[in-house]
């Protein structure tokens, strides 16, 4: 029988284990929407992860009903007298299995335990702790891929799914766990999982994996206590929160008794700002383990002008471990490119006296400190926790952007539907660019892309950008890009045009480009959301893929707010719903194929298919209000800027025709070149009385231009005269090819 994640969880939850709820995968990707996840299935959804994990069967029901349409995975906090040992298999990476063998030998036999396997070919073994003892999550203490989950740490549990597989319990035979096979934690595991492996003693035939030297924490002694606090005298407190946070957690990762007091007198030198209550909060949610170690303080302090030379006789590291010089080629090391790397990595570790696999493990270390050190350019974003009235959230956002913005309704709801379309990328296989134009200078275009870049998913501001920086962030974000200025710098820019264009459908999102001293190819995705913000009309080609949103500058009778003014939280709770509603109902806007007016071109069609999708799925008026607005905005009756010369000299080569038609004038139907061209440049605000540079087109120019169309003048005979020209049955097909409103033939 087929056990349902709810089951599971209740399961679990029957254990006294407890639960949350993580991301799942849908047709390999995470539910979260970002396709460079780097925890895909793996990262929760609450907004404080395993800390709201429960056993509380009313708040797992909640969770795990089945009402969302996208999978959920389950996540089990360890610790309260769980301990699993953590063995990672990913190609590439140290394989988990080798250390493990080479811990046991030197240890001694791991009881039978519980096993499951996990969705990237690893393994969790299962182990109870006994009563009261407490053991701190680690990664890597044990060895390479190697990891402890227990305290301050969760795991993925059957029956989950992951990238490549689901995961499983082994050898049980209904799939379900056997929980009466979970072994007690044999002492000596405990005692490592606190204190770490020893160093190989020279001679053994443990793992190449293992026999590496063991990095010892930084002791609390006089010399390495200066040591940080010299660190510290270079950096500023008055600095971001994201980088106060980041040098706390640093701090809290030495595991110091003095560490709160550190803290607290580096936070105090900026006392405008400092808040003991806060920073008390902080480092009581800080773990120990939590990725960001006292290397990301060194290396910040560093990049401050900082020197630990003058402290480095007096904080003597411990014989085994790494040495200052050590850790400063690890640093630069881990500033290198792959390929970069790569090259080095084995002369570099040759001359540094250690194994290439403990260089790997060092560098990655670094890596992920610095990432760790990061600001977090995109914030995940909790979805609104029930479902939400889709009709009602677009309502409220176009009512939002016209609190702000002085634009008609048309307006407003195309921009509420384009918003909504970002945080369901992964859904839809045409992305229209979002052009906001106007013909002058202070219209609202950029105030109406921020008001757009604080609804979308992952908005990235930009401003006269380049091409390689526009695709590598798209290629590494995936974000909604927002550009302002965009008239500026783009229209003679072919390349940047060209990746713009390349984003529009997800068959062809991708550009090409040579990368490395050996130029090798790589392929780069384009596919994203991106808002362009600039006065009058840009590119054709431009133009032709995309929602256009036209502004006007407002009279002193509009009134609209600051946006600074705007309520706090307003877009954040915007924000919340859009994640929800995406997230209910994206395996819904995939299968849609909604009714497209047949007034629009193909084209235009292509650009509102998503919107119409989305509006269908939220209901309510918004189908109709959809459709309306496209029709306003995409209107074939008026003047389309994004019409070619060719598009707009064929309408006009209609046009005098009609009007001979209209007249009367026998043999209506032919024309003389002579006399297409003079009925051309009767029209004072056409182009063709000016087209030769300033002077009336020419017959060889019509006639090169009319080729394109396989239209080609013949001898027309008038009386006795023949001359060269042009029949009206000639265009009847270009007519209805070309011209969005032209009669049925």
């Amino acid at each position: 029988m087929t056990t349902t994640i709810l089951e599971a969880a209740q399961q679990y939850a029957s254990q006294g284990w407890r639960v949350f709820p993580l991301h799942g995968i849908v047709n390999g990707a995470c539910t979260c929407g970002n396709a460079a996840c780097r925890s895909p299935g793996k990262h929760p959804i609450t907004v404080h992860g395993f800390k709201q994990a429960t056993a509380d069967p009313r708040q797992i029901a909640a969770w795990f009903d089945g009402r969302t349409s996208f999978p959920r995975n389950i996540g089990i906090a360890t610790g309260d007298g769980i301990l699993v040992l953590d063995i990672d298999r990913k190609p590439g990476k140290p394989d988990g299995k080798d250390s493990l063998t080479a811990l046991v030998g030197q240890r001694g036999k791991l009881p039978t335990t519980l096993i499951a396997r996990t969705g990237g070919g690893g393994a969790h073994l299962f182990y109870r702790l006994p009563s009261g003892r407490r053991v701190k999550s680690s990664a890597g203490k044990l060895g390479p891929s190697l990891d402890v989950r227990a305290d301050g740490g969760y795991i993925v549990a059957w029956p989950s799914v992951g990238v490549d597989r689901a995961y499983a319990w082994m050898n049980t035979p209904d799939g379900a766990p056997d929980f009466s096979r979970i072994a007690d934690a044999p002492g000596w595991l405990l005692d490592v999982c606190e204190h770490g492996t020893t160093p190989a003693v020279a001679g053994t035939s443990n793992s190449d994996l293992t026999s590496r030297p063991i990095t010892q924490p930084l002791d609390e002694s006089e010399g390495n206590v200066a040591r940080i606090r010299s660190a510290l005298a270079v950096l500023s407190a008055d600095c971001s929160y994201d980088t106060w946070r980041n040098v706390v957690f640093a701090l809290k990762s030495l595991d110091w008794d003095c560490g709160y007091a550190l803290a607290r007198d580096w936070s105090a030198s900026a006392p405008a700002r400092f808040d003991e209550s806060t920073l008390q909060k902080l480092w009581n949610s800080a773990r120990q383990d939590g990725g960001i170690g006292i290397g990301s303080l060194f290396h910040a302090a560093r990049a401050a002008g900082w020197s630990d030379h003058a402290t480095a006789a007096s904080a003597t590291p411990a014989p085994d471990a790494p040495t200052d010089d050590d850790e400063r080629q690890f640093a630069e090391l881990a500033a290198l490119a792959p390929a970069q790397y790569d090259r080095v990595r084995t002369a570099r570790a040759e001359a540094m006296g250690i194994r290439v696999a403990t260089l790997d493990e060092q560098v990655e270390r670094y890596r992920k400190e610095a990432d760790d050190g990061q600001p977090d350019l995109f914030p995940s974003v909790e979805p609104w926790p029930v479902a939400v009235d889709g009709a009602a959230l677009l309502t409220e956002i176009a009512s939002t952007v016209r609190r702000f913005i002085a634009c008609d309704a048309e307006t407003a709801n195309a921009t509420a539907l384009w918003c909504a379309m970002t945080w369901l990328m992964q859904a839809v296989q045409v992305a229209p660019l979002a052009i906001i134009t106007a013909p002058e200078k202070r219209c609202g275009k950029t105030q109406l892309l921020t008001v757009i870049g604080r609804l979308v998913y992952r908005p990235l501001p930009t401003s006269n950008t380049t091409s390689a920086a526009l695709f590598r962030a798209i290629e590494k974000w995936q974000p909604t890009m927002l550009v302002d200025e965009v008239d500026a710098f783009m229209r003679e820019n072919e390349e940047l045009r060209g990746i713009v264009n390349s984003g529009h459908t997800r068959d062809t999102a991708y550009v090409l480009r040579t990368v490395g001293d050996a130029f090798e190819p790589q392929q780069f995705s384009t596919w994203g959301a991106k808002a362009l913000a600039g006065i009058g009309n840009l590119p054709e080609t431009i133009m032709d893929r995309a929602v256009v949103l036209r502004l006007r500058r407002k009279l002193k009778t509009e009134q609209v707010e600051k946006l600074r003014h705007a309520t706090p939280g307003l877009f954040d709770n915007l924000r919340r719903k859009l994640a929800r509603f995406a997230a209910d109902h994206a395996e819904g806007i995939t299968k849609a194929r909604p009714d497209l007016p047949d007034a629009l071109h193909d084209r235009a069609q292509d650009n509102w298919e998503p919107l119409f999708a989305i509006a269908d799925a939220a209901g309510g008026d918004w189908p109709a209000l959809a459709r309306r607005a496209a029709l306003a905005l995409s209107s074939p009756g008026e003047a389309d800027p994004t019409h070619s010369k060719g598009v707009e000299l064929l309408a006009d080569i209609r046009t005098v025709f009609e009007q001979r038609k209209a007249n009367g004038v026998p043999g209506w139907d032919r024309l003389s070149t002579v006399e297409l061209l003079k009925g051309l440049c009767l029209d004072d605000e056409a182009p063709w009385a000016t087209y030769n540079r300033g002077k009336e087109m020419t017959p060889r120019q019509l006639a090169n231009k009319l080729r394109e169309y396989r239209i080609s003048s013949k001898n027309l005979r008038r009386d006795v005269t023949v001359m060269k020209g042009y029949e009206h049955a000639q265009f009847s097909e270009v007519f209805e090819r070309y011209l969005s409103d032209a009669p049925a033939q």
